[in-house]
């Protein structure tokens, strides 16, 4: 009985996300281009002058203009946390 799959646990099975793509050397210039563009928001913890909840808005939408670079260029559709992932990996 232990060896028969249950419905619940096939349906986890197929809901699981699949591995995406590795990222392309085109993906990678792309993220490191405009990362440094981005720099000086993504970079600080606070932007002076401004309070969190701006800092954190003006930090989401430079990751979405980079993330829509970098799939202007890539082979596969990368999320924004995809990119802030790799952007956090490799350039740090």
């Amino acid at each position: 009985m232990a060896d028969t799959p249950t419905s619940a646990s096939v349906e986890q099975c197929k809901a699981r996300k699949s591995r995406s793509q590795n990222f392309s050397e085109a993906e990678k210039a792309a993220i490191y281009e405009n990362y440094n563009v981005y720099k000086h928001i993504l970079g600080k913890k606070h932007i002076s002058g401004n309070k969190n909840a701006n800092t954190r808005k003006m930090k989401n939408e430079a990751r979405e203009n980079i993330t829509n670079k970098v799939n202007a260029v890539g082979r596969a559709l990368r999320t924004v946390d995809d990119v802030k992932g790799k952007s956090q990996i490799d350039l740090n």
